[in-house]
Parts: structure tokens; C-alpha cells; sequence
């Protein structure tokens, strides 16, 4: 099963694995990202960018803590998630 055939809500480590043993590489509806993108002005484009390119075609997904090399996922890095609600609340204050 693909990690995304299923709620979000239901995904674990080890559907993000499989994106790795399988090699499913970046594509228009998946994009990987080392780290979570930060506070600078450069980083909350990137962040509008990214979002925006989703929205305005078939959707996707960001997956945040994933390595890759040339559009393939190399490792999975993790980010640290410590006021993980601060964090959603300056994404949706960043799409507002």
C-alpha cells in the first residue's frame, strides 16, 4: 500500500521507510524536504512556493525529514517537532 492511500493521521515511520526501500522519487504531487523550513523571508517563500505549486495543480505532499539525492530519498532525518502547534500555527498564518 502507498503511505498516502491512507488518512495522513494513520501514516508512520515506517510508510516513509517504504518511500525509501522503494526509491519513489520527487515527483509533481510528492516533494521531500530535509528540514522544516524556517523563520527567514527565503524560507517562508520556499515554503509559498512549494505549497503553491500543489495548489494549483493535483495537490501533494511535502514529506519534512527525508534526505534525497536528486529527487530520491536517501535517509530519513527527522526534525525536531518540540511546540509542533506553534509550528502548524505559523504555516497557517503563512497560507493566510
Amino acid at each position: 500500500m502507498h503511505p498516502f492511500d491512507k488518512p495522513l493521521k494513520d501514516v508512520v515511520v515506517e510508510d516513509i521507510k517504504c518511500l525509501i526501500d522503494e526509491q519513489v522519487a520527487e515527483s509533481r504531487v510528492l516533494d521531500y524536504k530535509k528540514a522544516l523550513y524556517g523563520n527567514s523571508d527565503r524560507d517562508k517563500k520556499d515554503f509559498l512556493i512549494d505549497v503553491s505549486a500543489f495548489a494549483n495543480t493535483a495537490g501533494g505532499y511535502l514529506v519534512i525529514g527525508v534526505d534525497e539525492e536528486d529527487g530520491v530519498p536517501k535517509a530519513i532525518e527527522g526534525v525536531e517537532l518540540e511546540g509542533l502547534e506553534n509550528i502548524k500555527l505559523r504555516f497557517e498564518n503563512l497560507l493566510r
